[in-house]
């Protein structure tokens, strides 16, 4: 017998055997780590143990690290309806939009894992309502070499649309990535690290980020539906977090490794003309530095010092937390980048992103060096009418330093606050706003000093119309001109604090007001 202790790791060349009445355990964050892609010999027993905290209502994302591991030996305890398998779409009855065929769970009880994909499985009967060990042990023959798991999409159409699931519902905006989403796993008995899956090109057909499930919050009536059922209990989508090279959404609870039974999400690219593809595991992800004792969460706060980060939270009436990332890293720059920004799905309840055009992102990473001048566009989901607040979680970097600042611009109240001094607090019915708040680091409006002109006058673009504000008193007029001085627009109206201007769309051309 073999007995391979916690947080322990053995790093091996060549096949394991483990001979007729042999026994290798291998206990909880203890990593097996195999250098040459042969196929190992187990007519012993291999037993690999994981450990999550868990709740009874939990459902935890596993993947098996042994092969011909049936499904209901991972929690024998939990009764059938309650094991799932993801499906990255469903063929529906087209709708007047187009063709409503985003992915939702299937149920799978009974059957062999699937080597390199991921599934979930609530917590036994009998388990505590509050968070508490629960171990699972595989048995089997430990994966090892490259393998390679398929993923796919539909055939899908690049346009957004809104969804009424169901009667009485809300109307949920359905995004052209909703049926790309896969649910894979760490295959093997030791941890994978991030980074290495993601730059393999073999896997340049996903976006540059994983989704890991935490479960850090129970069941609740106050969380918002999913946008393909009405339930009265949900979970909260904000304990998905995402992990790129930017860093983590949430700053406490990764390090950049994926442990060993761990199930994640991936999203597959639109840019090839495939619907089925695949993601390579290989044995170049391992490594004796990549602790395994980070399974679904760990008490360690990320601590890579060499990144610029800001981590913004934004909290509900009703106290819910959703937490975003911005980080000036190097590599990154202001457009979109495969490696440094996380989309996310606006319509899935993860209520605070920062924009990128029109796309919303979990994580954004923004270019190096730094510039004070520079601007971010934040977008909320608001799911419940009320007070709503904006605060800073975690800073990193230079923005640990006291002559920095962080402003929130406020552009329908016209404020700019420093949220390092305290949270901004403001209040709001539900919606999708995605044209009133920014985050910067100088409170001044561009050479405002330099025009006759009240800082409380805005000017910004909604639903592509040019709007003019005003919090300093009632708009007369508003004339528009070209750069050559030609009128091209002249609204008269008197004693309003908000004008939108017919006719005149936004465009990229300079134009005086």
């Amino acid at each position: 017998t073999l007995t391979q202790e916690s947080n322990s790791t053995l790093t091996i060349e060549k096949d394991v055997t483990v001979n007729t009445g042999g026994t290798y355990n291998l206990q909880n964050s203890a990593s097996l780590i195999q250098v040459d892609d042969l196929i190992n010999t187990i007519d012993g027993i291999f037993a690999m143990d994981r450990t999550t905290t868990i709740r009874s209502n939990d459902y935890v994302y596993w993947s098996s690290p042994v092969t011909n591991f049936n499904i209901e030996n991972v929690s024998s305890g939990t009764p059938n309806g309650y094991k799932y398998q993801w499906l990255p779409f469903v063929d529906r009855t087209p709708g007047p939009q187009g063709p409503l065929n985003f992915g939702e769970w299937e149920s799978y009880n009974n059957g062999a894992m699937d080597i390199g994909k991921g599934y979930i499985i609530k917590g036994p009967n009998g388990h505590s309502s509050t968070p508490s060990p629960y171990t699972a042990t595989f048995t089997g023959n430990p994966n090892n070499g490259e393998i390679i798991q398929p993923i796919m999409r539909s055939d899908n159409s690049d346009d957004d649309y809104t969804y009424q699931p169901y009667a009485g519902g809300d109307l949920l905006l359905i995004t052209s990535d909703d049926d790309n989403w896969n649910l894979i796993g760490n295959p093997y008995p030791s941890a994978i690290n991030v980074s290495d899956f993601l730059t393999l090109p073999a896997n340049s057909n996903i976006n540059g980020f994983v989704y890991i499930w935490t479960h850090g919050n129970d069941i609740s009536t106050g969380n918002t539906d999913p946008f393909y059922e009405d339930y009265a209990y949900n979970y909260n989508v904000a304990d998905y977090i995402a992990v790129n090279s930017s860093g983590v959404s949430d700053p406490v609870g990764f390090r950049g490794n994926i442990g060993a039974g761990q199930g994640f999400f991936v999203l597959m690219n639109d840019n090839s003309g495939n619907t089925t593809e695949s993601v390579t595991f290989n044995n170049s992800m391992r490594s004796s530095s990549n602790n395994n004792d980070e399974f679904y969460r760990s008490s360690d706060t990320n601590d890579d010092d060499n990144k610029n980060r800001i981590w913004l939270d934004y909290i509900s009436p009703n106290s819910v937390k959703n937490t975003t990332l911005v980080a000036y890293v190097d590599g990154a720059t202001n457009d979109e980048d495969r490696m440094f920004d996380a989309l996310k799905s606006k319509g899935s309840g993860l209520n605070l992103y920062s924009l990128i055009d029109d796309k919303g992102y979990l994580i954004q990473g923004r270019q190096l060096p730094f510039n004070d001048n520079d601007i971010v566009r934040l977008g909320l989901n608001i799911t419940e009418p009320g007070i709503q607040t904006f605060a800073i979680n975690t800073l990193q970097g230079l923005f640990t330093d006291s002559n920095n600042d962080i402003f929130l611009e406020d552009l329908q109240n016209g404020v700019i606050h420093n949220l390092k001094e305290s949270p901004y607090v403001f209040n709001s019915n539900i919606g999708i706003v995605e044209d009133r708040f920014i985050l910067k680091y100088s409170n001044s409006t561009l050479d405002i000093d330099d025009f006759d002109t009240p800082s409380g006058i805005k000017v910004f673009d909604k639903n592509e119309q040019i709007v003019v504000s005003s919090s300093y008193e009632p708009i007369k007029s508003v004339e528009v001109f070209d750069i050559l001085g030609r009128t091209i627009s002249l609204n008269k109206k008197f004693n309003l604090n908000r004008i939108t201007i017919e006719g005149l769309r936004p465009e990229e051309r300079v134009l005086f007001l």
